[in-house]
């Protein structure tokens, strides 16, 4: 999802005014204060992983539902 869409997520569900720069900040911050987790076994990666892709899903319904634009 991009940065300008993450902004307009939060903006739609929790009214929170926030800048494309800023969520690439806090993505990074958010990377970093995850890095020991990611060195874990592959097993946890998975999971990791599977988790983000249903976060996505969940974002993306939810901003399709809170706006009239529609994700391709």
């Amino acid at each position: 999802m991009s940065k300008r869409r993450v902004a307009g997520v939060m903006r739609a569900l929790f009214g929170l005014p926030i800048g494309p720069a800023s969520v690439r900040g806090l993505e990074r911050r958010t990377a970093d204060a995850l890095t020991p987790i990611h060195a874990l076994t592959p097993i946890h990666a998975e999971a990791v992983e599977h988790i983000r892709g249903a976060g996505r899903r969940t974002a993306t319904a939810a901003f399709e539902a809170a706006t009239t634009w529609k994700v391709a």
